[in-house]
């Protein structure tokens, strides 16, 4: 009983916001992503302006990841995250183009020499 109020009590708690480098991560990925013709933007039929499912704070991102097509929201923490893993564990990756090692390799690279604007 106790247990599962634990359980309750921490999915009721605010996410700890992403840092620097989790905010850099997904934006890099995103590119790497969309430049290989896959990620969100592949997912979407048409990108209309409109569309209440994009985020349209381009200007506000770093010049490098202005053109991203991005959902909204996409940098809050997804408090579900931990169950939708739990579920597709030991499943090739969804994009199919590199596994989540190779990509951390990749972009944690990258994080070494970013420039001011784009690690702020």
């Amino acid at each position: 009983m106790e247990e599962r109020n634990l359980q309750e009590q921490d999915q009721q708690r605010p996410r700890r916001p992403f840092t620097a480098y989790n905010i850099f991560f997904h934006l890099e990925k995103e590119r790497v992503l969309q430049e290989q013709g896959q990620g969100f933007a592949a997912k979407i039929k048409t990108i209309d302006p409109v569309n209440r499912d994009l985020d349209m704070d381009a200007a506000l991102r770093p010049t490098r990841y202005q053109h991203l097509v991005l959902p909204v929201k996409w940098y809050v923490p997804d408090p579900d995250k931990k169950r939708r893993l739990a579920i597709r564990k030991n499943r090739a990756p969804p994009h199919g183009i590199f596994t989540f090692v190779e990509l951390s390799k990749m972009i944690s690279s990258e994080w070494k020499r970013i420039d001011e604007e784009t690690r702020t």
